[in-house]
């Protein structure tokens, strides 16, 4: 949907709340909950683009991994020439300062303790469907139907992964786990003819 209304998802940022966290700094992921944090990085990244005339589309999602903890990765649009400019204020959002490398040709920047990182998206050589896997790969290789069979989930696009929710902070289990920006959600895929 992003490359159809000429917004290429071509960004991939990491950012390991939980280590900004345990290191005393964080900024925007210092709030109440993960959840809260997330949400208010994502308004803060929206009003960014927004004020800067780049329409906003991104996927993002919440993860939990025994080796860092909490970690959310959000894939988005990005026009080159503001990528100085765009790391200048992930310094500013995390309070942690940018490490001017040297990096690998795929890497944009990120910051000193590798708290955070921004990718140009090229996983395959191939920017939606690579990554969409990657994004997706905690989502459950199995689901139960309501009559409680035990089928695999077709929606997956990998089943490297074995999946599960893992430890996520928010109110609801699933609260702040996964989403896109409107401009390419579920509303504005019915709209233009494509599946939700």
């Amino acid at each position: 949907m992003a490359i159809r209304i000429g917004v290429p998802l071509n960004r991939l940022l990491t950012v390991r709340t939980n280590a900004l966290r345990l290191m005393g700094t964080g900024g925007v992921f210092r709030r109440a909950t993960m959840a809260d944090s997330v949400r208010d990085f994502l308004e803060l990244n929206r009003k960014w683009f927004q004020h800067r005339g780049i329409p906003w589309a991104a996927v993002w999602v919440r993860e939990y991994s025994k080796s860092i903890g909490e970690h959310f990765h959000m894939q988005y649009h990005q026009v080159a020439e503001l990528d100085r400019e765009y790391l200048a204020q992930l310094e500013e959002w995390t309070d942690e300062l940018l490490n001017m490398g040297p990096f690998g040709s795929d890497v944009v920047g990120q910051s000193v303790e590798n708290s955070w990182q921004v990718k140009r998206c090229r996983r395959g050589n191939q920017s939606g469907p690579s990554v969409a896997r990657y994004l997706g790969k905690a989502e459950p290789n199995e689901i139960t139907t309501g009559w409680g069979k035990v089928k695999p989930n077709e929606r997956k696009l990998s089943r490297k992964h074995g999946g599960g929710l893992g430890l996520i902070d928010g109110a609801g289990q699933k609260e702040y786990r996964w989403g896109t920006s409107r401009n390419i959600g579920p509303a504005a895929r019915n709209r233009a003819g494509l599946l939700a």
